[in-house]
């Protein structure tokens, strides 16, 4: 062989290794990035849930009409793990939904597989526009960038779903109450 022939082939050889390199890193990167998606996707399934959970009447298993006080995986119907029920662990995700202030609850989803990452859906009225999505991921046990989102604007919070007659059932003002 001569001397141009070892050359192409040295190169050929590092084109090669950069262009693995870069699909391992990439492949790395999408998987990070479909684990926050589906993480996110099961933060807001739940806080769909805790929303239905909230309007709920009282003999229906509902909650205080004030805020979402209260809120467990027992009471959306999921088995939890240890003796907190604001724990719940599947094959997939490790979820905790915890409790900012009085009214404005968190709904944590961290993955099983990649336990460096997490997402926190901070829960600041009824409506979509008042949830905050928030990724962290985890570096040598440290989480990084974990303030507290601010509340949207536009959102006031928890409004009182209306004093609960006979059966739990919210009173509207000005409406008789149905027998």
């Amino acid at each position: 062989m001569g001397q141009q022939q070892l050359l192409l082939l040295v190169l050929a050889v590092v084109i090669v290794g950069v262009a693995v390199f870069a699909g391992v890193e990439a492949f790395g990167r999408n998987i990070e990035k479909e684990t926050y998606n589906q993480m996110a996707s099961e933060a807001v399934k739940l806080a769909g849930e805790a929303f239905v959970w909230r309007q709920k009447p009282g003999p229906m298993g509902g909650t205080n009409p004030w805020y979402m006080e209260g809120l467990t995986f027992g009471e959306l119907g999921y088995p939890t793990t240890g003796s907190d029920p604001r724990n719940s662990t599947t094959e997939t995700f490790q979820r905790f939904i915890r409790q900012e202030n009085t009214i404005v609850p968190v709904i944590e989803v961290r993955s099983v597989e990649h336990d460096d990452l997490r997402v926190q859906l901070h829960i600041h009225g009824e409506s979509a526009a008042c949830m905050v999505l928030n990724q962290q991921q985890s570096v040598n046990g440290e989480w990084l960038d974990t303030e507290v989102p601010p509340r949207p604007s536009g959102c006031t919070g928890w409004p009182n779903l209306g004093p609960r007659g006979p059966g739990g059932v919210i009173v509207v003002p000005g409406e008789p109450l149905l027998p």
